[in-house]
């Protein structure tokens, strides 16, 4: 269905300009407002663990990653891109280890430690769009269906209250990243793996050797 002409309300919609430029002001200004609060708070809760994750750069890498992202949804979407809450367990964990080299590490390097793995896994998000993109991948219904009984039965929850609170478009990501993963492992080569000598067949070749 062509998003331009779908009836609001009725479907969904891919292209937010069909709203007009006053709605799509509105709904803007409040996606700002409503991540705005987690784009700053983050950078608190990070510093209360003792990373020190300045605010002022997190507030300038959310402007620079959402005119990136206009720039490449071609203003289809007026969002806004804030902090996630998603690596806070990964910051927290950062923080507190101190064994091994990281008993004398200093906050600041922990934290680009935690920043790195970050980078890491946003990439990996980039490397399964592009298997996605180029194997073609398709989510069917059957298999969005399989996936959200899959779900509720985890939970203990009924499949219509799982689809109430559970967009459709999100159980279709999760389905195109399984499938991206098991096109990874079907096409990798098994490789024998290499035996290493034992340290004492070592020292009896090189007593062979010495005796020679």
């Amino acid at each position: 269905m062509n998003a331009k002409t779908s009836t609001i309300g009725s479907a969904p919609i891919k292209d937010a300009r069909v709203l007009g430029k006053p709605k799509m002001l509105i709904l803007g200004l409040q996606h700002m407002f409503a991540m705005f609060g987690a784009t700053v708070l983050v950078p608190i809760l990070v510093q209360s663990y003792g990373l020190p994750l300045n605010t002022q750069t997190t507030l300038f890498f959310a402007g620079f990653g959402t005119l990136f992202f206009h720039f490449c949804t071609k203003l289809k979407v007026p969002a806004f891109l804030g902090s996630s809450f998603a690596f806070l367990g990964g910051f927290s964990a950062m923080a507190e280890l101190s064994s091994g080299m990281y008993a004398t590490m200093e906050p600041s390097e922990k934290l680009q430690y935690a920043c790195g793995g970050i980078v890491i896994a946003g990439l990996l998000y980039v490397v399964l769009a592009a298997i996605i993109k180029a194997e073609n991948l398709e989510a069917t219904a059957q298999e969005i269906e399989d996936e959200l009984k899959t779900v509720a039965d985890k939970y203990g929850m009924d499949l219509d209250t799982i689809k109430k609170y559970l967009p459709e478009a999100d159980v279709r990501e999760q389905v195109l990243r399984s499938k991206a993963i098991k096109a990874v492992a079907d096409a990798a080569v098994a490789v024998a793996p290499v035996v290493e000598e034992s340290q004492e067949e070592a020292k009896q070749e090189e007593e062979k050797k010495d005796a020679e």
